[in-house]
């Protein structure tokens, strides 16, 4: 019996020191098990610091720059548009110009011919021509003032000087319309 008292209490020793380390790995294993949750918990809290600053972040300065920058975007578009729209219309002015720069320079010419004409029939006419000659001469001169009615305006003023020569029947006033018709030329 003493065997069996010792054995028994052997065996309550036993399973004290197994309940007692159990307790002691519980013990373990739960203080471990609160510094993992206390780890993830602060690691929690510090993910929604770390988040509400990001979302602070973005609502206070990066969605009000994303929208400035669209803006900016936005007018700088709209300015690309204006320009390429004012260059059409520059290169269309500038046709028109062009186009209206080489019918001058048409009329011009056609206008220096006529008062090369005009001073060649004043000529005549100051030279003394005859009757025919002066009549030939008036006669031309009307169709250049006809012609010259849809040129320039230099053509109007040798328009109105060839009217002249036609209305002088003296020398002096015929030489001082040849002498403006030489200076227009």
């Amino acid at each position: 019996m003493n065997e069996l008292v010792t054995a028994f209490k052997n065996l309550i020793r036993d399973l004290n020191f197994k309940l007692g380390s159990e307790k002691e790995e519980y013990r373990w294993s739960k203080a471990e098990h609160f510094e993992l949750e206390n780890q993830i918990n602060e690691r929690l809290r510090d993910a929604r610091v770390r988040f509400g600053v990001a979302s602070a972040h973005l609502q206070n300065t990066l969605y009000p720059e994303r929208a400035r920058l669209e803006a900016l975007i936005a007018a700088d578009e709209q300015l690309v548009a204006d320009t390429e729209a004012a260059i059409d219309k520059a290169t269309r002015e500038r046709a028109e110009a062009q186009a209206a720069y080489e019918q001058l320079v048409i009329d011009h010419d056609m206008a220096k011919e006529a008062v090369g004409e005009c001073q060649t029939l004043v000529q005549g006419l100051l030279n003394g021509g005859s009757f025919a000659e002066i009549k030939k001469a008036q006669t031309h001169l009307k169709k250049l003032q006809g012609h010259l009615k849809a040129l320039s305006p230099v053509a109007h003023l040798a328009q109105a000087l060839a009217e002249l020569a036609q209305d002088f029947a003296d020398q002096s006033a015929t030489q001082k319309v040849l002498n403006l018709l030489n200076q227009l030329f």
